[in-house]
């Protein structure tokens, strides 16, 4: 689609407006704080050759010419220079305006006035009042006013040359306040008007700002001096009927009539002040001229130094930043294990050094600092490693120690699915207390590495002692034989019933409470029916007339008895080992199906169980998975959650109530229960380990590591 030509030359204008910002790139040379969007510039001209001022906020940081940095102090000081007074300063008439302000002022001290005694005002009143005369052209004061000492002389001069008449209050003391208040006002006028004409006669760029910063403080010191000096008591009432204040005796009185009407121009030091102050907005960066080429000079200097700085340290931090993050991740791991693990002095000691060696790296290089810094990235290497050697043999100790600790939990855990006879189960309960009583005093504090090695030893002492026991439970060869001979059995009845019947779950589960109860007593029925067939057929033989027919019966019943009671035990402990192979199996029971099956299913019933909960469950089925099929076994997991699943996919035709029916292999079978249990195993009707765990039992999951530790042949 073509653009239309109007958006094609915003386009192109906006394209060569960027080429212009940007051609010189800023970005190195910005502080961490600082960013492009708080850049502005100015651009201007001086001598023919275009400048661009850049600033961060108010703060000038570099001069450029031709997209150049300008490095040389001189020429900066120059340019700016320049610029300034052209952009900045006043207009000679701007300047004669305050002049002319100042001179009207002035003048209003001089007009005529109007009264009783037209004369002119303030001057003239003061040549009365203190006897100003000319001489020769210079005017002199006979008896000026200006401190205590001459004001007091002033003050009897007056009161001896007007007499009583009309200041009839004339006393020492009496004048001397507002003598003093009305020359000490003139004269501080006079000194304050001065400064203001010399200091305009004498500024340039550089002090005009504080000139007129000079003229603006002391407007209202001028104006208050004018009042005082339109409000003397020596003056001419502007109404007959007006007092004037009595300064000494704190009252009022009529006006003394030495001097006409005062009326000084105080409207023009209000224009006067108007205009300085507009004047001073317009200057004021003239008053930081040298301060601002000052500053563009330092600022240009310590940028292109800050940027060398970073570029030197990009170039450290690209053959330490590698190291650095070793030393970060090694930091951590030795921290968590001097805090939780095991306490190793020597490894706690290398920890402080090599802390302190990479912050006084990283510091370093904070503030460009490079002396000596190859030697102390050097210096960390060195510690890194020698670190990790001490890390890895604390962590060993630690290891071997939890590894003996685990390897305990699971031969309990092994134990605690067998059939233990009462004193086994004595020997059983008297390890698991020993190793309670090392838990707790492994978990009272973090042990010390000669301390976790005792430990050590007191869990391997404890594997050795479970070992044996295992040994011991392992059936002689006649009770294996039994066993072996009661597992055919079950394995052919279950067989049979599968072909007739197909049961499903639930009726495999009521089968596997059956059969072995059902098959004794068919058992003892079969084989006491051979005894007692035989016994009848003793009996019958026996002569009606023989004189030994009571002692021979009373023997053959004997003989019948013994034997039904050899038939009975032998039952029973058929019974005992069909139990055992089917319903009160064990892990080796199960594990001996499973391998021959080659092909185990895990099912886990998710239904009402937390997220958290069932993530548990999930995790210690991939673990069980991965260790199952590491025994060359195939491995379908099934969820019941709303339905039946296989491996995510839902089963059609199988509920949750229903999903049980497809297990056809032997299974394990993980549910929620808010108290963990010991495992249920069943082989042959049922085979399947029915596993009850909460959350931090799935979490531990020792049913995994059951398999992954411990070999079932």
């Amino acid at each position: 689609m073509k653009l239309p030509i109007i958006h094609c030359k915003i386009l192109m204008l906006f394209l060569l407006i960027s080429g212009i910002l940007f051609s010189f790139d800023l970005s190195p040379y910005l502080y961490p704080e600082e960013n492009m969007n708080m850049i502005s510039e100015v651009s201007f001209s001086v001598d023919g050759q275009s400048y661009t001022l850049i600033k961060i906020g108010t703060k000038a940081i570099f001069l450029l010419k031709d997209d150049a940095v300008v490095n040389e102090s001189a020429e900066i000081e120059h340019v700016i220079s320049t610029y300034y007074k052209d952009q900045f300063y006043p207009t000679d008439e701007e300047i004669n305006e305050i002049y002319d302000l100042i001179a009207q002022f002035n003048m209003s001290r001089y007009n005529n006035g109007t009264g009783v005694m037209p004369i002119t005002e303030e001057k003239k009143c003061l040549y009365n009042l203190f006897m100003i005369e000319k001489k020769a052209g210079v005017i002199q004061d006979k008896f000026p006013c200006y401190d205590q000492e001459s004001c007091e002389l002033t003050e009897f001069m007056f009161c001896s040359a007007v007499g009583d008449k009309p200041f009839s209050m004339c006393q020492p003391g009496d004048l001397i306040e507002d003598l003093k208040h009305l020359s000490y006002a003139s004269i501080g006028m006079d000194s304050i008007l001065s400064e203001f004409i010399k200091k305009l006669n004498n500024h340039d760029e550089t002090t005009l700002y504080s000139t007129l910063e000079f003229i603006k403080n002391n407007i209202n010191t001028l104006k208050d001096y004018a009042e005082d000096v339109e409000t003397t008591v020596f003056r001419t009432a502007s109404q007959p009927s007006e007092k004037c204040y009595y300064i000494t005796h704190t009252q009022e009185i009529n006006c003394f009539k030495m001097c006409g009407i005062i009326d000084l121009d105080q409207a023009v030091l209000t224009s006067l002040n108007t205009k300085v102050s507009a004047l001073m907005i317009k200057v004021e960066p003239l008053s930081k001229l040298e301060d601002t080429a000052g500053q563009v000079s330092v600022e240009t200097q310590e940028r292109f130094e800050y940027k060398k700085n970073v570029e030197l340290r990009e170039e450290y931090i690209k053959s330490y930043g590698i190291i650095y993050l070793e030393s970060q991740e090694l930091l951590s791991e030795v921290e968590n294990t001097l805090e939780t693990k095991v306490v190793d002095q020597k490894l706690k000691n290398e920890f402080e050094q090599l802390k302190s060696v990479k912050e006084d790296i990283n510091s370093s290089m904070e503030n460009f600092n490079f002396t000596n810094i190859e030697k102390k990235i050097d210096d960390l290497k060195f510690l890194i490693n020698k670190t990790e050697v001490l890390l890895d043999e604390s962590l060993s100790v630690y290891d071997d120690t939890m590894n003996s600790k685990s390897t305990a939990e699971l031969y309990f855990f092994v134990l605690s699915m067998k059939n233990l006879d009462n004193s086994m189960q004595s020997e059983v309960d008297t390890l698991e207390f020993l190793k309670e009583e090392l838990d707790d005093e492994l978990n009272k504090s973090v042990p010390t590495i000669s301390k976790m090695s005792e430990f050590n030893e007191s869990y391997s002492e404890l594997v050795l002692s479970l070992s044996s026991m295992l040994d011991k439970h392992k059936e002689n060869f006649v009770f294996s034989k039994l066993k072996s001979f009661a597992r055919k059995v079950n394995s052919n009845f279950n067989s049979l019933i599968n072909e007739i019947d197909s049961p499903d779950y639930s009726k495999k589960q009521e089968y596997s409470l059956q059969m072995p109860m059902a098959l004794s007593i068919f058992n003892f029925f079969s084989i006491f029916s051979l005894g007692l067939f035989i016994f009848i057929g003793a009996v019958s033989r026996i002569s009606y007339e023989s004189r030994h027919r009571k002692g021979r019966l009373v023997f053959y019943s004997g003989l019948l008895f013994i034997y039904g009671l050899c038939v009975l035990l032998f039952s029973g402990g058929f019974y005992f080992y069909l139990e055992k192979t089917s319903n009160s199996a064990d892990l080796e029971e199960f594990m001996i199906f499973a391998k021959s099956s080659e092909e185990v299913s895990i099912m886990l019933n998710l239904e009402n169980v937390s997220s958290e909960t069932a993530a548990s469950m999930k995790s210690c089925a991939g673990k069980l998975e991965n260790i199952l099929s590491s025994k060359n076994l195939s491995i379908n997991t099934y969820t019941i959650n709303n339905g039946c699943f296989l491996d995510n996919t839902q089963i059609a035709n199988y509920s949750s109530e229903s999903c049980m029916d497809v297990l056809d292999t032997p299974s394990f079978y993980l549910t929620y229960s808010p108290v963990s249990k010991n495992p249920d195993v069943k082989s042959i009707f049922v085979n399947q380990i029915t596993i009850f765990g909460n959350k931090d039992y799935y979490d531990e999951c020792k049913i995994a590591s059951v398999f992954k530790v411990i070999e079932f042949d």
